[in-house]
This record gives C-alpha cells, structure tokens and sequence, in this order.
C-alpha cells in the first residue's frame, strides 16, 4: 500500500478483464466533473420513485482504480502485507459476491487505456482495505460512488466521523446477527465464522472464528430473555451463558435463577460448573437447590454433607473440612501418609497436644518454600495434616462417634 496500486500490478496474473488480460497505458488527462441528466433505472414502490436520487453507484473496471495519496486515507499505516487476517477478510468479501460495498473515489486527472477503450481512472479515498481485497482476489470489476465534495478532506473526515457512529456490537447483538442469519436465511456456520471480526487482546488478534463459536453464540442466542439481558448488561460473562446455555436449554426457570445467583457475587465458570453438578448431578438425588427469597436474592441451599471431602476410609469417621477445593483429594491422601501424627491425650481438654515433631516437621515444609505457592499445594499439605490429625485421635481413643475430638479442643 505504500506505494500505491502500481506497486501491486506485477502480484497479478491474467484474469478476467484484469491487469494481465490486455495491455494497460497511463496518461494525463484534464477531468471536469459535472452533474448532467442521464437515465437510468431506479426502484419505484407502487409505481413511484422509492425517493429522490442522491448518489449514484457505478462498475468500473478494477485498472481504472488507483489508491489515494497515503495523506489523505484514514488508514494510511494499512499493511496488506503483514495482516494476519487477509485471507479470512479475502474469503468474507467473496461470499459477498457482487454485493460489496462501494468505494468513494475522486476522478485523477489521468486516463487508461485497456485495448481500444480510453476510460478514466479515480482515487480510491475511502475503505482501502476494502480495495486490496478486491484487487487480491482478481475482481474484474468494482463498485464505486463519486460523492458530492468540495475536496478530498470531506471523505477524510466521513470516515473517521464513522468510526463513532459503528460502535462495537455488543456479544448479546452478534449472538443475534448470527442466529437469524442461520436460522432464517440459511447461511452455513462456516460462512458465518468469516463474517465474524475477530477479538483483539493485548494487541494480538486471534484467529478466525470457529464454526463452534457460531454455534455457542446461536445457542446463548436462544436462552431466555432476562438471561439474554444480563449478558447485555455485563452482570454475567459470556462464558457462564455458554455453559447455561450447555446445560438448561429446555429449563428456562432454573437458566434464569442460576443467571440471578451468577449476577449476584463473583462466580466463576469452574464454580458455575460444580454448582450445576450438584444441581443435575450425572447420578443420584441432587445435593443442593436455589432459593429464592422474598427480595429476590437467590441462595445456594446444600445439604449438611455436601461439599465434604471424604478423606479417610473408616466409616465410622465423619465428613470434616468442607469448601470448593483446588487440590486433589489424591494429592491430600499422599500428605496424611507423609504426616504419621501421635497426639498426647490429656484429663484436661485444653492440654490435649500433638507431639513436637509432627508440628516441626510441617513448620520447616511451610518454610521451605521459595516463592509464591500454588494454593493448590498449601491445600493439599495442610488438609493431609489435619486429617492425619484427626487419625491420630482417632488412634489414641478421644474421637467421639460424631467424630469429634473428647475432650474437645476447641470447646
């Protein structure tokens, strides 16, 4: 692009009514331009003009064209070159056929002649990438509208002007797009994928959409409507409406009651999971239930034992430490082997101890870490000695049926 369209005329071969088809002569040329009356067909609804005529949108041969001075584009750093999206935008304006939109060009005051035809050439002002692409995938022919402007500046100043009026679809609007045009006009998902404008992240752009994607967005499409609205409002991320979606297609009141329990607090979609696990377990009764109370908040409702880690084999040893861990429960059975705990019984409850070097051991693992911690490991050596705690009291006869420590600890 930096050098203009003459740059790219050697990247071309023959094609139909291309560049390598006929031989092509420049020439300067003097171009008055002039509004004059020409007829031409035109909509008319009911037999009346569908309204009055402003612009004209005209075929030319894709050598009558010609890049604007970098100065004068809004996208004058644009490199065809090193755009990681160029083949999937290639593709999108194919599947557009003839319906592109069209380019705003200037006459240039030059002339090319194409075998016996002398044809004026324009500047294309407006949407280069737009061009490049037509010009990469051998367009015979391009659609082109000469505005009513005093000067280049005004087309410089539309575009960017349209940069706030195209504001960013929001997820809930694409989810939408997408959904009608496969449901209603017929498009494939993979047509769909390449019309999609991929996400940039810390200034890396990620790669075509996925037929997947357009799946999941026609799926989030369809949940229900105060579900769609939390998303739209950014109470839930489209993550957790990919999993609801997943999950509660055909539920629409437990969709909506998970969406309001999600918008309450800081759920993430690992949690949301578990939830929904305990909710519509694989196998066996649910483990838990959402209540809604009179202001409308929704509550988690979990049996006593729900949750527990089940730690030691023993029957008779009940559930103990509870709560949504990282750490595997293998990982947590290979910490009680490695802590064999003696605990010191006592008459009085406050005496009961644990001896020295089991307390001391665990002390110098704690110590010996350099550096951060995954949680994950402090779970797994802290629950594995509280656990082998509690089998050592079990070992010395102080573990009640209830599996408490008696004489209690901790009163």
């Amino acid at each position: 692009m930096a050098n203009g369209f003459d740059a790219m005329l050697d990247q071309f071969g023959a094609f139909e009514g291309g560049i390598g088809a006929q031989e092509i002569v420049l020439h300067a040329a003097q171009h008055d331009l002039a509004l004059t009356e020409a007829s031409v067909a035109i909509p008319h609804i009911n037999g009346v003009p569908a309204g009055v005529v402003v612009d004209v949108v005209f075929e030319v041969r894709i050598q009558q064209l010609e890049l604007a001075p970098l100065e004068d584009l809004l996208y004058s750093h644009y490199d065809t070159d090193n755009d990681p999206q160029r083949e999937a935008y290639r593709q999108s304006v194919e599947d557009l056929g003839d319906n592109t939109p069209p380019l705003y060009v200037l006459p240039a005051n030059r002339n090319v002649v194409i075998g016996d035809e002398t044809l004026p050439q324009f500047l294309v002002y407006h949407d280069p990438v737009l061009f490049l692409t037509l010009c990469r995938a051998q367009r015979g022919r391009a659609r082109v509208c000469i505005p009513r402007v005093q000067n280049p500046g005004e087309i410089l100043l539309m575009a960017l002007s349209q940069q706030q009026h195209m504001r960013k679809v929001s997820l809930l609007e694409k989810c939408d797009a997408v959904r009608r045009l496969a449901d209603v006009y017929h498009y494939t998902q993979e047509v769909i994928a390449r019309h999609i404008v991929p996400e940039v992240s810390d200034g890396e752009v990620s790669k075509t959409p996925s037929q997947e994607y357009v799946s999941s967005l026609i799926r989030v499409s369809r949940l229900p409507e105060e579900t769609r609205q939390a998303l739209h409002r950014g109470l839930i991320f489209f993550s957790h409406a990919k999993v609801l979606a997943d999950h509660f297609a055909r539920d629409p009141q437990m969709c909506i009651m998970l969406t309001r329990y999600i918008a309450q607090g800081d759920i993430t979609v690992e949690t949301l999971r578990k939830i929904i696990g305990k909710l519509r377990p694989g196998v066996g009764e649910p483990t838990a239930k959402l209540i809604e109370g009179p202001d409308g908040k929704v509550t988690l409702d979990q049996k006593p034992s729900d949750g527990a880690l089940r730690l030691v084999s023993d029957r008779n040893m009940p559930l103990t430490y509870t709560a949504f861990l990282a750490a595997k429960v293998s990982a947590v059975r290979r910490e009680i082997q490695r802590h064999p705990i003696v605990i010191i019984p006592h008459v009085n409850p406050d005496r009961v101890s644990v001896r020295r070097d089991a307390v001391q051991q665990l002390a110098g693992e704690l110590a010996g870490y350099d550096g951060n911690v995954p949680v994950k490991d402090v779970e797994a050596l802290l629950l594995g000695f509280m656990e082998a705690l509690r089998k050592g009291a079990a070992a010395a006869g102080i573990l009640n049926d209830r599996g408490e420590i008696s004489p209690l600890i901790d009163a």
